[in-house]
């Protein structure tokens, strides 16, 4: 967890408005206790949670979002792990860690996403810039998912980049990923200042040739099997169980504001805003095959 913190420490790079806390703050189904009174940033709470069901080997997200002048970059968030899990690999941690700070979540807020029909459009200049030098594709757009999904990198397209849908263990156990500049340009187009250095090199050859415009390249995808889908059984087991924790989580919110004689509004005056009950990244597993998902309250 801490190289995965680490590894976003090296992308983001720029200082964010400090933001205040208390212990009210802590969501009820965090672990965590030592929230700062002044958080520089974003504060993360890491946590074992027995409680998740076997097919979900993690969660991640955030409650709270900076509120104002344009910004809605996240202050308090959250990753859950099953702690049956033998060894979560450092693909799954980061990939989670990415959502915890923003990625696919803030863009439709921000007005980098149309989701009016699928597939999404994404439309931030620096990405679609990025994305565009590497595959040698001018005037193209980042493919997303071919569904309503507009939280990931379109899978046929960019394949092995870390924030697609699909994580899929090699043979040896392992689970190959690269952080590419598209992703980290992602960031910038959100507000944070990033340092496009800490990519991993993510060249046009790890892109399905579908998606390129280089004529001279390596076609890796001669050898990129087909991800299987989903199955129907396990989609409808994580969003109950995602609704199931979104519940739980406005009635411990309503709760605790009842109990101090508090009732925030939904723009808090100190310039923030509670999110935490309307949507949870689940990553699930089937087979070889980990699914990154959002469910929401609706």
């Amino acid at each position: 967890m801490q190289q995965a913190a680490s590894r976003i420490e090296s992308v983001i790079v720029g200082d964010l408005p400090d933001q205040s806390a208390t212990i009210d703050d802590i969501p009820a189904h965090y672990q965590c206790t030592d929230i700062p009174s002044t958080i520089d940033d974003m504060w993360i709470c890491n946590q074992m949670d027995d409680s998740l069901p076997d097919f979900v080997e993690g969660t991640g997200g955030y409650d709270s979002v900076r509120f104002g002048e344009g910004n809605l970059l996240p202050y308090i968030g959250f990753i859950s792990l099953n702690p049956s899990v033998a060894n979560h690999p450092s693909a799954v941690l980061l990939h989670e860690m990415f959502h915890s700070v923003g990625f696919g979540t803030v863009w439709i807020f921000m007005g980098l996403i149309d989701s009016s029909t699928p597939p999404c459009s994404y439309s931030g200049s620096a990405a679609t810039a990025e994305f565009q030098s590497i595959s040698g594709c001018s005037t193209a757009e980042i493919p997303m998912p071919e569904t309503d999904s507009c939280q990931h990198w379109g899978e046929s397209c960019l394949q092995e980049e870390l924030m697609t849908p699909m994580l899929v263990d090699a043979a040896d156990g392992s689970t190959p990923f690269q952080l590419s500049r598209i992703t980290i340009a992602s960031l910038q187009d959100m507000g944070y200042q990033v340092d496009y250095g800490a990519a991993d090199p993510y060249t046009s050859a790890n892109m399905g040739s579908s998606c390129t415009c280089n004529s001279r390249r390596f076609r890796r995808d001669d050898h990129f099997s087909p991800i299987p889908a989903m199955s129907d059984e396990l989609q409808r087991k994580a969003v109950a169980y995602g609704r199931q924790v979104l519940t739980k989580k406005r009635q411990q919110r309503q709760r605790r504001l009842k109990n101090h004689f508090r009732h925030k509004p939904q723009h808090d005056s100190d310039g923030s805003k509670y999110v935490g009950d309307q949507f949870i990244f689940l990553m699930v597993r089937e087979g070889n095959v980990r699914y990154s998902m959002i469910v929401t309250n609706s």
